[in-house]
C-alpha cells in the first residue's frame, strides 16, 4: 500500500505519454489496455453508448459527484477510457457481480481499471484489480494522474497495486 502523497512523488518521475517531459500535464495519449479476457460477446450486456454518461464521474472542488450531481459515497469498479473519463459504479461488497468493467466501454480498450471507494466525495482508495483487463501498475499511474489533473483530492487516498 502506497501513500497519495508517496504515488504522486513516483508519477512525477515517470513521462507522460508522447512527451518527454516528467511535470504533470495532460497526457497527449494514454497507454491504452486490452481486454485479457472474453469481453465481446459477455454474458454481461455492455452499456449502450448514448447511456454512458450516467456512469461518468465529474470533479468539482475536489470532489467527486455522478451523473445526479450527489457526492459519491461509496465503493465500487471504474474504468478511465482514452480520453481521460471516469467511469464508476457502485458495487456493494458480496453483491452479484453481473457489472464487470469491460461493460462500461463495450469491451473495448480503457486507460485504467480498478477499484475505488469515496467518503462524501473524496477518494479513500484506489485500485487496479480487474480480471478482464489485468492492467498492471503503469496504467494505475495514469489514472491517479489523471485523477490529480481534473483536481481531485488526492490527500486522503490510499493506492494499491495488484
Amino acid at each position: 500500500m502506497l501513500s497519495a502523497l508517496l504515488f504522486m512523488l513516483l508519477l512525477l518521475t515517470i513521462p507522460a505519454c508522447g512527451s518527454n517531459d516528467a511535470s504533470l500535464e495532460k497526457f497527449d495519449s494514454y497507454n491504452l489496455k486490452k481486454c485479457d479476457s472474453n469481453c465481446v460477446g459477455e454474458e454481461a450486456e455492455h452499456i449502450d453508448p448514448r447511456d454512458r454518461a450516467s456512469f461518468l464521474l465529474v470533479i468539482r472542488d475536489g470532489k467527486f459527484y455522478d451523473s445526479q450531481d450527489s457526492l459519491v459515497d461509496s465503493s465500487g469498479i471504474y474504468v478511465m477510457s482514452g480520453s481521460g473519463e471516469i467511469y464508476y459504479e457502485a458495487l456493494l461488497t458480496g453483491q452479484d457481480r453481473s457489472f464487470f468493467h469491460s461493460r462500461f466501454l463495450g469491451g473495448r480498450a480503457v486507460a485504467g481499471a480498478g477499484w475505488m471507494v469515496f467518503k462524501q466525495g473524496v477518494i479513500q482508495l484506489i485500485d487496479n484489480a480487474s480480471g478482464h483487463y489485468k492492467p498492471d501498475a503503469t496504467f494505475l499511474f495514469q489514472v491517479v494522474r489523471e485523477l490529480a489533473l481534473q483536481g481531485a483530492d488526492l490527500s486522503q487516498m490510499e493506492v494499491r497495486v495488484h
